[in-house]
């Protein structure tokens, strides 16, 4: 698929087990306009205005393919998604 570098606002996470890097996780800042996006949200323009920052991308998310355990995505994404806005906001 190819690399392109993450652009605005950014948060990494390495995930490992031990030593063992598990996982790697790439949040962005949102795009300013996705039509479905905001029409599903409900948002006019000046709401999307006001909300965009309040909204954040999950851009990256690779478990390594030698990583073998059942339900670990959306454990390490449950995880990030509870630690994430303490985070962000601290950044």
């Amino acid at each position: 698929m190819g690399y392109k570098p993450l652009t605005g606002a950014q948060k990494r996470y390495m995930v490992y087990a031990d030593s063992q890097l598990l996982a790697l996780l790439g949040f962005g800042a949102s795009a300013w306009q996705v039509a479905d996006r905001d029409r599903s949200i409900g948002w006019s323009g000046d709401q999307r205005k006001r909300n965009l920052q309040l909204v954040v991308n999950n851009a990256r998310y690779l478990i390594l393919p030698w990583v073998k355990c059942h339900n670990l995505a959306s454990h390490i994404l449950s995880i990030a998604a509870k630690r994430l806005p303490d985070d962000w906001q601290q950044q």
